[in-house]
C-alpha cells in the first residue's frame, strides 16, 4: 500500500472527499443564489471596472465570471491567477475566489491591496469590520464564519507571524485542537 507523504490515508480513502465534494456542489449554488437579498448590495455594479482572482479552481470560475459579466454587457472585467495580478492596476472591485478561505497566494493579494487582519482582529476581520478600521472593503468571507479547519474549529491567524520568512501566519492546532503534537494532532501551518 502506498501512502500520500502529506496523510496517512490510502489514496482510495482520500478519494471520498473528491466525490463528497462534488456531489455538494448542486446545493452549494442553491445556496449561493438564496444568499443574493443579503450580498447584492457588496457585488459589483455595472459599469465597474472589476477584476477577480483565484489559484487553480477558483481561477477556473474567475475567468468563467469575467467573460460571462463582459459578455452581458456590465464592465470590463479581467481575471488573474492571484500570484499574478498587477497590485498597481486600478479597479473598482476585485473578487478574490478561494474555497477555503485561506489561500496562501489569495491572502498575500489581500494584503497588498489592503493589509492582513492584525493578531488581535483575527480572521473575524474578514466577516466584520474591526473597530477603528478605516477603508474596510468587507465583509470578505459570507457566511458568518470564519475558515474552519477541517475538524470543524476556527483557522488561528497571527499578523504580525511568529514564523521567520512569512508574512502572517495561518495554522490549525491539528486533531486535538492544542498546540504541538504528532500525525493528525500536528499543528498545520500555511507554507
Amino acid at each position: 500500500m502506498t501512502h500520500n507523504a502529506t496523510s496517512s490515508r490510502t489514496p482510495a480513502e482520500q478519494g471520498w472527499r473528491t466525490e463528497a465534494e462534488i456531489g455538494s456542489q448542486p446545493d452549494c449554488w442553491r445556496r449561493a443564489a438564496a444568499m443574493l437579498p443579503e450580498v447584492a448590495e457588496v457585488l459589483p455594479a455595472p459599469g465597474e471596472r472589476v477584476a477577480g482572482v483565484g489559484c487553480g479552481t477558483s481561477l477556473f470560475i474567475a475567468q468563467s465570471y469575467a467573460v460571462a459579466r463582459e459578455s452581458a454587457g456590465h464592465g470590463e472585467t479581467d481575471a488573474f491567477a492571484a500570484s499574478e495580478m498587477p497590485v498597481g492596476r486600478r479597479y473598482d472591485r476585485v473578487i478574490a475566489l478561494t474555497r477555503s478561505g485561506t489561500t496562501t497566494e489569495i491572502l498575500r493579494l489581500l494584503c497588498a491591496l489592503g493589509g492582513y487582519p492584525t493578531t488581535e482582529q483575527g480572521l473575524e476581520a474578514l466577516l466584520k469590520q474591526p473597530a477603528g478600521a478605516s477603508g474596510w472593503a468587507g465583509p470578505s468571507v459570507k457566511g458568518g464564519q470564519g475558515p474552519q479547519d477541517p475538524w470543524g474549529r476556527p483557522v488561528q491567524s497571527r499578523a504580525p507571524r511568529q514564523r521567520p520568512g512569512h508574512a502572517y501566519d495561518l495554522f490549525s492546532l491539528g486533531s486535538d485542537g492544542a498546540p504541538g503534537g504528532t500525525g493528525e494532532a500536528a499543528d498545520i501551518y500555511n507554507k
